[in-house]
């Protein structure tokens, strides 16, 4: 598997998303879009950053947040290469939170659609991206696809690049999944990741 160090404490990632406060996502009216379907599937509450430059993940717009074990539906441009940050933040002990997040790219088809998982250890060792092709059938379950794992880094403004450019990506193991240790920061309230997470 892939895996990368999230190289941010918490509390940058709370004081940049304050400062960054993304616009909400749009999802496409027009050309060629497909849907993605994100799966929370850890104990903690998360958030789906959609980058409008793949390239160097600049552009942030939130997506929103899921709750443990939701999910949200988004649609999204097809035929190009598309860029997400896929986060969560739970709280440890007294007022300590634990953070982690995947920054992937892939390029979603047209006719086709997404099954997004982000998963979490047992321990909150770490974090994991699965990305998957849906049946077309419509009978359940997706096979995993191969992914870009990026590695992430904190902007100035929504403007900023959020990621290093595209030609320093490393691609996931065959099966599509990325993974990335947590960052851990106290003492943080939960209320500091409105900015990270509200809809």
């Amino acid at each position: 598997m892939s895996k990368a160090s999230v190289g941010i404490a918490l509390v940058a990632a709370v004081c940049a998303g304050c400062a960054v406060r993304p616009q909400p996502y749009e999802e496409p009216s027009s050309g060629p879009v497909t849907s993605l379907t994100f799966r929370n599937a850890t104990s903690g509450g998360s958030y789906v950053w959609i980058y409008g430059d793949a390239a160097r993940c600049s552009h942030l717009r939130n997506a929103g947040a899921i709750p443990p074990s939701g999910t949200k539906d988004l649609r999204v441009r097809a035929n190009r290469e598309l860029a997400f940050t896929f986060g969560y933040g739970t709280r440890r002990m007294t007022n300590l939170i634990i953070t982690c997040k995947v920054t992937v790219s892939f390029t979603p088809l047209a006719q086709k659609s997404y099954e997004v998982t982000l998963a979490s250890s047992r321990n909150l060792e770490a974090c994991s991206v699965d990305v998957g092709e849906k049946n077309p059938l419509g009978l359940g379950g997706s096979a995993s696809i191969a992914t870009r794992h990026r590695i992430f880094k904190s902007g100035r403004d929504a403007d900023s690049d959020f990621c290093e450019p595209l030609n320093s990506a490393t691609t996931a193991s065959a099966d599509g999944r990325a993974e990335s240790p947590p960052a851990a920061a106290g003492p943080v309230q939960l209320n500091d990741l409105k900015g990270l997470m509200q809809k």
